[in-house]
């Protein structure tokens, strides 16, 4: 699914933002130079809840600046198919361009939770279906053109992505989120929106929380957010 138009730029945590800028700069010179190695894009590996994907979109936001290119989300049920040979066809696809442009167009395809999709042929839940669709997957980042294509893949689990993924993809690990991190992503979570609230008292519960290990995850900020606010306004 093609989402150009559809991510907005966001102001990433400073660990966030150093991880984007390094894609960015990476995928910048190779989208704008004729570069004869083989460089297929970034693993983003770490906990759930860490911004991953975001960290994703927002690299892609800025290498479009640079360079006009279309930005495709894809998971496992954007390729998942019950007839044999139709994921597959799917996955082609999104590696395919389709610009009727003499220009070759550039893409940057983010697959989310990649483990979904392409698992390791090791373990022991794997099915002839992963081996057929990962066998395609590993012919189309071996054939593609490199300078006009580039893949993004995150995962909470780097153990159940296939190994002959891995080695193709350059690794970045997302390390689990520091308390302090974890305070500024929810300081700046209230900054972002208008809450008929006493913000104030609202982060001193986030921070609270956080400090007793109950708050792990950038999604757990966001949840317990809300449900601090809707208590506030119910009291009122």
């Amino acid at each position: 699914m093609e989402i150009s138009k559809r991510i907005k730029a966001t102001k990433l945590l400073e660990y966030q933002n150093e991880i984007a800028k390094k894609i960015y700069k990476i995928a910048d010179y190779v989208f704008k130079n004729d570069v004869s190695l083989k460089f297929s894009g970034f693993l983003l590996s770490g906990p759930p809840g860490n911004g991953k994907t975001e960290i994703a979109k927002q690299a892609a936001l800025l290498i479009g600046k640079g360079t006009p290119v279309k930005i495709f989300l894809l998971d496992g049920s954007d390729i998942a198919s019950p007839k044999w040979g139709e994921a597959e066809e799917k996955l082609k696809k999104a590696f395919i361009a389709n610009s009727d442009s003499k220009q070759m167009e550039k893409r940057i395809i983010i697959f989310d939770d990649i483990e979904s999709t392409l698992m390791s042929r090791d373990i022991d839940i794997a099915k002839e279906w992963h081996f057929s669709i990962n066998s395609v997957a590993f012919h189309l980042l071996d054939d593609i053109d490199h300078s006009n294509t580039l893949v993004i893949a995150t995962t909470n689990k780097p153990e159940m992505v296939d190994p002959a993924l891995v080695s193709r993809l350059y690794p970045l690990s997302i390390p689990a989120l520091s308390k302090e991190q974890l305070k500024e992503f929810a300081e700046k979570s209230l900054g972002g929106g208008t809450f008929e609230v006493n913000t104030e008292q609202v982060l001193k519960s986030l921070e609270s929380k956080i400090d007793q290990g109950k708050i792990k995850s950038l999604r757990d900020i966001e949840h317990e957010t809300l449900l601090e606010v809707v208590e506030m306004v119910g009291e009122n």
